[in-house]
């Protein structure tokens, strides 16, 4: 039953190849494949074959029922036979129908080398390359064979010169064995003295490269800045003449271009010089690193174009506008490679920052009346703290303020931290004041005037108190154990190296004009009431 099972399934496979065979396009394309299936063997041989793969493949079938029935179980010879099974109908498949049915059933992944692929890559520029070279190097090959054989030529003459001596030595009367040991020796010392010390050979070595090298290397460099310069002088020129006015989008267009093409003619002069001079070696190094130097600017090439778009000032950050840097605010005065920003509040307040520290910044326009800084030199500040005191320098890294007589440096962004209130640009001191319960009715009309006459009148004599430009006495509140005034005075910036002195001023003025005119001051009391 088995042997008929296989005979059928033999049987549908050769169908199915019969029938793919018959769909298939006939013509020249289809030739090869036909000749490919074909089996060269006589049909005898491949019908010998097919019986005696079925007989193989009955009997294993015998063999596995065999072991599998056995007790115990040995299930490495069942696994072997099972193996061997697929094996022998693989093989009777595709000797049946022409075609590798293992590969159809289980196909190979195609493997992927990185390397092969890089060589595929390289490979048509390798060949380009060698073709475009193809003449200087024949003429080089051909110019260090010639000197090779000169040099052969000059040691076969000096041999000849030598055997031609010996010759003559030999004829007027021979040559002693005393005489050959002694051109032995002399040869061993003419040997020794033809090895060069160490330092020596590394000096001949340098020597050979910066005459064979050097001067190579130092015509490319010379070319390769006489490309920069002359661009760069034609870059300035046209510069010049077209920025008179704002720099629209074409002279930018422009820079952009000129940077690009600076690069570009410094590496074809570096190549040129090479391949004129006939060192490829020093031209394969060369091509090699600009492919590197490829490479690298394709892994950066989003980062890239971003610069590009800030310099075509079409990015994120234009000029002109604000923008945010270590968390001070400044102006874009130029986008470049090394731009320009600048903080005009600020002392050293103009940087150069390289182009790709803008990536991943955004500016806003400014307000007509924004600030750069709270404060300039020279300002009177109050920090959050309640320290006060003038500021002595101010920059992008520190800033100095004296307080109490004594300088204390604040990091730029700590100093900004303490939210300093800028008493230069005016200021306004309130405080307030508290009396008695007794005074009840005259607390909100007669007391109000009477402080604020005190404190306009007061405040004359008080250091910075001259400066004052509004004062208000007013009822605030009424307290659990007084009736609340508040004082409110505000002063111009002139009084503010006197902050100190105004606001001690003000509760002493306050208190004299409560002992002027009656008024009772009160202290915290609890009032107990019996039922």
């Amino acid at each position: 039953m088995g042997f008929r099972r296989l005979s059928i399934c033999v049987l549908v496979v050769v169908v199915a190849a019969g029938a793919a065979r018959a769909q298939a396009p006939s013509g020249a394309n289809s030739a090869p494949a036909v000749a490919q299936n074909q089996d060269p063997a006589p049909p005898t041989v491949r019908h010998q074959a097919l019986r005696t793969l079925a007989f193989q493949l009955q009997q294993n079938e015998a063999d596995l029922l065999a072991a599998m029935q056995q007790q115990p179980v040995d299930h490495d010879r069942v696994l072997q036979l099972q193996t061997a099974q697929g094996q022998l109908r693989d093989r009777l498949a595709s000797l049946a129908t022409g075609f590798d049915v293992a590969q159809v059933r289980s196909p190979k992944e195609e493997q992927y080398e990185l390397q092969a692929e890089i060589l595929r890559l390289v490979r048509p520029l390798v060949r380009a390359l060698s073709k475009a070279t193809e003449g200087p190097r024949q003429i080089q090959e051909l110019q260090a064979r010639a000197e090779q054989l000169t040099a052969q030529i000059e040691a076969a003459e000096q041999v000849v010169r030598g055997l031609e001596r010996t010759r003559q030595d030999q004829q007027n009367g021979g040559v002693a064995p005393e005489v050959v040991v002694q051109l032995d020796a002399a040869h061993l010392e003419s040997l020794e003295a033809a090895r060069a010390p160490m330092s020596e050979s590394v000096q001949n070595a340098v020597s050979d490269f910066v005459k064979r090298r050097g001067f190579s290397l130092l015509l490319a460099i010379l070319a390769a800045t006489g490309v920069v310069l002359l661009l760069r002088f034609v870059h300035r020129a046209v510069s010049r003449i077209a920025s008179r006015g704002e720099r629209r989008f074409p002279l930018r267009l422009f820079d952009v271009a000129f940077q690009g093409l600076a690069v570009t003619g410094a590496a074809v002069a570096v190549v040129m010089v090479f391949y004129l001079r006939g060192d490829f070696e020093l031209l394969a190094v060369a091509i090699v690193f600009l492919i590197g130097l490829g490479w690298a600017l394709s892994r950066t090439l989003p980062t890239l174009l971003e610069q590009i778009r800030l310099l075509l000032n079409a990015g994120a950050v234009r000029e002109g506008e604000r923008v945010l840097l270590d968390g001070l605010p400044y102006r874009v005065d130029a986008l470049r490679l090394h731009s320009r920003l600048t903080n005009p509040e600020l002392q050293g307040g103009v940087l150069r920052v390289p182009l790709k520290d803008l990536v991943g910044r955004a500016s806003r326009r400014s307000m007509p009346d924004e600030p750069w800084f709270p404060c300039q030199q020279g300002d009177w500040v109050l920090l959050g703290n309640g320290a006060f005191g003038p500021v002595e320098v101010q920059t992008p890294d520190q800033v100095v303020v004296r307080i109490d007589g004594a300088p204390r440096t604040f990091k730029t962004t700590e100093f900004l931290a303490q939210m300093p209130s800028n008493l230069s640009r005016g200021f306004l001191l309130s405080t307030t004041f508290g009396i008695d319960y007794r005074h009840q009715e005259i607390a909100t009309t007669t007391v109000p005037e009477q402080l604020q006459r005190a404190l306009a009148t007061g405040l004359s004599k008080v250091p910075g108190g001259a400066f004052a430009t509004s004062v208000m006495v007013e009822f605030a509140s009424a307290s659990a154990s007084s009736l609340d005034l508040q004082a409110v005075v505000r002063f111009s910036g002139d009084a503010a190296a006197s902050y100190g002195y105004l606001r001690r001023g003000l509760q002493r003025i306050l208190l004299d004009a409560a002992t002027q005119h009656g008024l009772a001051i009160p202290f915290p009391q609890l009032t107990i009431h019996r039922a």
